[in-house]
């Protein structure tokens, strides 16, 4: 969770309008994001689906 808040941290320094910034959805985001790391690393169908991707860089 640090990470998160650290790129947060330098988003919200560099950023004018910070009234401007939808928390909701950021917030939202993060949820979903850390959702399909979890799902792609715990699970073999997820580690099949990285393998996949990573196979077609070679």
């Amino acid at each position: 969770m640090f990470r998160y808040s650290y790129f947060y941290g330098i988003a919200v320094l560099f950023c004018k309008k910070k009234k401007c910034i939808n928390w909701r959805s950021v917030g939202i985001l993060s949820v979903l994001n850390i959702f399909v790391a979890w799902f792609l690393t715990q699970f073999s169908v997820g580690r099949q689906i990285v393998s996949a991707a990573a196979a077609g860089f070679v």
